[in-house]
């Protein structure tokens, strides 16, 4: 949730969320949508123009750059020459505020000098492409800095050229760059290891951690009236404070609600003011320094449900996983039985945790399985009435694939459940150490993973003529490498081989109805299909630009009807490209 404060006044605020932009024009005591013409509503980023007030710049998840001149009434896209549409960090030249520099997920850094009217890639010499920050030097804009999954690379003619990071930050994922305003030699970095400081314009760096309980450093914001003053968002611990540039750190005194830390922003007016953006629980506010805080949330929404089933022998009946905030851990079901009208929370005395997963067992009426973080599996027979833990502690993954940036964002969690449609004792569990598997009715389990060479899975599919072909999904956007895809196992998950899609973070998969041949997957780029049975994929039109599509469902009746939902962007239906 990126926050940002308008310079010309510090009450309007923005907050950018995965369901649109919100404007506050109150100090951040109501909010309103303020998202019309933004095609693309999962926003990672926005910047305003420090010199002409009500131009504000959006960067998204799949659909590139919007640009708003009227203090985000409307919008418009503003992506001609982007390559590569997921933006994560956007960057305006203080001094030539028309020139903007934009990072993207996988494509480096592209550079537009008309106000984002049109791009193009600057990146010679960017080994790394993985941009998550992006700071301007605000004595010599020619000097730019740049955040990647490797490191920090550092330009000193505007992008054309970029020397690599230093050995003491190679390895890092920098999250968050700052400069001094008013030292610029000064540069703070937030990475997943701490706070690291350069002295000297980024070309040696030092730790800068002390006191920090948690290193997983998301956002950085200096006091701009007391620069000595810095603040640190963490990925669960909160709120950090710096009152010696860095040297030390100590946590806010009053916790937040969700520790989860997407964003901070400093009044640049009265600096005793801060803003916190977290992950679900919106927005907080601190009148003195972060001593306390208050939530702000009047008019903002932002429901998490993680999964939902439709009961097969009564469609009155559904039942979701849903959690309170986004990262937190506390979540539960809840279960409909007049079509999604009214809901009631079941198993609240037994299922605690965030629910990744539900599956419903075709053949045992009113049997229901839910998956947790924590590797929870429960079951109930009684249509949610009573449930019993199932996963007895087996589910104890592997997860030296996964970086600590996604261990912290989901402990042990089971994405995907699935139950045999043949056989009622088969269940299979899909978690970030691989596929697990029972074959008597949840009494024990086992790894399934011989040949799966990316372990995170994501999705996980049943073919229903033949249950001993499955496939999976995996993959992750916090990884640096370029793995992930579709695999598949025709020996019911003894052994997997990866299919024609590679290279790709598989949220979902889908079967045609009535060829089971013919295979959908939604990922990060998209929706693919195969009528093939996975050896060779094809891309798939939308009807609205659809980048990670987190699930997808075909129509039983008419396997031409196939919907597809997003992160930030909706549901859409497919066809195929001409």
């Amino acid at each position: 949730m990126p926050l940002v404060i308008d310079p010309a006044d510090s009450r309007v605020i923005y907050a950018g969320t995965h369901v649109g932009i919100y404007k506050s024009t109150d100090g951040a005591n109501s909010w309103s949508e303020a998202d019309a013409g933004l095609t693309t509503r999962d926003v990672w980023s926005l910047v305003p123009d420090p010199r002409s007030p009500g131009t504000l710049y959006a960067g998204t998840a799949g659909g590139g750059v919007f640009k708003s001149t009227d203090g985000a009434r409307t919008w418009s896209k503003a992506s001609d020459g982007l390559t590569n549409l997921v933006i994560w960090p956007l960057a305006v030249d203080p001094h030539h505020t028309q020139t903007l520099y934009a990072g993207t997920f996988g494509g480096g850094v592209f550079k537009s000098e008309d106000g984002g009217v049109r791009w193009s890639e600057s990146n010679e010499g960017l080994t790394n492409r993985r941009i998550y920050s992006l700071a301007v030097a605000p004595d010599n804009p020619a000097t730019v800095y740049a955040g990647t999954s490797g490191g920090i690379f550092k330009s000193d003619d505007g992008c054309r050229h970029w020397a690599p990071p230093t050995n003491t930050l190679s390895q890092q994922l920098v999250f968050s760059l700052t400069v001094g305003p008013s030292d610029p030699k000064t540069v703070y970095a937030g990475t997943g290891e701490g706070v690291f400081l350069s002295s000297d314009r980024g070309q040696h760096w030092s730790e800068a951690s002390a006191g920090l309980s948690n290193r997983i450093v998301w956002p950085l914001s200096i006091d701009p009236q007391h620069p000595q003053t810095i603040y640190a968002g963490t990925l669960g611990g909160g709120v950090f404070r710096s009152t010696d540039g860095g040297q030390s750190w100590r946590a806010v005194p009053a916790p937040l609600a969700n520790q989860v830390v997407f964003a901070v922003a400093v009044d640049p007016r009265n600096s005793a003011t801060l803003y916190a953006g977290t992950a679900g629980a919106g927005v907080f506010k601190s009148a003195d320094r972060g001593r306390n805080w208050a939530s702000i949330n009047t008019g903002l929404r932002n429901p998490v449900i993680k999964a939902l089933v439709v009961d097969p022998t009564d469609p009155m009946t559904l039942y979701v996983g849903a959690q309170e905030q986004f990262l937190g851990s506390a979540g539960g079901v809840f279960k409909s039985t007049d079509g999604g009208r009214s809901w009631v929370q079941i198993g609240a005395g037994t299922i605690r945790r965030r629910v990744f997963s539900l599956a419903i067992d075709p053949h045992r009426d009113g049997t229901v399985y839910v998956g947790t973080d924590g590797g929870g599996i429960f079951r109930s027979t009684d249509r949610g009435a009573t449930w019993a833990d199932v996963s007895r502690g087996a589910i104890n993954e592997n997860v030296a694939g996964v970086t600590p940036i996604q261990q912290l964002m989901h402990p042990r969690p089971i994405f995907v459940l699935a139950v045999d449609p043949n056989d009622s004792e088969t269940v299979y569990a899909g978690t970030d150490g691989g596929v697990f598997k029972s074959s008597d009715g949840t009494k024990t389990w086992s790894e399934v993973n011989t040949g799966l060479t990316d372990r995170r899975v994501r999705a996980l599919i049943i073919d229903p003529q033949d249950s001993g072909t499955l496939y999976v999904g995996s993959g992750d956007f916090s990884d640096a490498s370029t793995s992930g895809g579709v695999f598949k196992s025709t020996d019911k998950g003894k052994s997997w081989s990866a299919t024609a899609l590679g290279n790709h973070w598989v949220l979902s998969l889908a079967f045609d109805p009535k060829d089971a041949r013919t295979v959908y997957a939604g990922t990060d780029q998209g929706v693919f299909k195969s009528q093939d049975a996975g050896k060779t994929w094809v891309g798939v039109k939308t009807l609205v630009t659809a980048h990670y599509v987190l699930t997808l469902a075909v129509d039983p009746h008419d396997p031409t009807a196939i919907y597809g939902g997003t992160e930030g962007n909706g549901i859409f239906t497919v066809g195929e490209w001409p």
